[in-house]
């Protein structure tokens, strides 16, 4: 009954004549919805094994885990808060949108309670809370922008780059330096003649009779 209430409240908004005006931004689909759980390890099994979902850290709440389905669709599982509990165990249903910071505004508009500002999340992603004419807690969430690239693979490890910070003061967590040696030292053996240190003779590929013969010469 709650979340229909929550999506209801999406419908009406949607019907709303804004009196200023302002174009509510689109609504592209649901993000998520937020559930309390008293054991996590059943959950687990419930939403990985059973349902086949990829487990995720929650960047909204640390003593929470998520459940994807899809990079922005995804059940954020909550530890139960103590004290008396009740059959309704939702916490609050999010709705994908295009902008946050555009949304708020123009749910102020319409005279909906808003925060002063959208919460911008560890993972990038930027939410702000309502709530419905139920007392239901309605998100409304712009997804973190993806990367250009998934993941790099086969790198050698002679290209890795060695990183350190640059100093140990407060304001230093976040320059670094970056180690170019280890590139220097692949282009020269790469693209450099190497020779002996002693007899300044070019060093050249040997075959192993070669080799057995200058030992026994030797």
């Amino acid at each position: 009954m709650r979340v229909l209430t929550a999506l209801m409240i999406v419908t009406l908004l949607s019907l709303a004549d804004g009196a200023t005006g302002q174009e509510r931004p689109k609504i592209t689909s649901i993000s998520h919805i937020a559930v309390y759980t008293t054991d996590p390890a059943k959950t687990q099994s419930f939403y990985v094994h059973e349902l086949g979902a990829v487990k995720g850290p929650d960047p909204e709440n640390p003593a929470g885990v998520r459940y994807y389905f899809s990079s922005a669709q995804f059940v954020e599982v909550l530890p139960l808060p103590a004290g008396p509990t009740s059959v309704n165990r939702l916490d609050h249903a999010a709705f994908n949108t295009s902008d946050t910071g555009t949304m708020r505004k123009y749910l102020h508009a319409q005279g909906v309670e808003v925060p002063s500002a959208v919460t911008i999340a560890s993972d990038g992603s930027q939410y702000f809370e309502v709530k419905d004419p139920e007392g239901n807690k309605i998100q409304f969430v712009q997804p973190a922008a993806r990367p250009d690239v998934d993941a790099i693979f086969g790198i050698p490890p002679t290209v890795a780059i060695e990183q350190r910070t640059s100093r140990g003061g407060r304001k230093s967590t976040v320059a670094t330096l970056t180690e170019i040696y280890h590139f220097l030292r692949l282009l020269y053996v790469k693209l450099g003649t190497q020779h002996c240190p002693d007899c300044n003779v070019p060093i050249e590929p040997q075959s192993a009779a070669s080799i057995a013969g200058t030992a026994t010469a030797n």
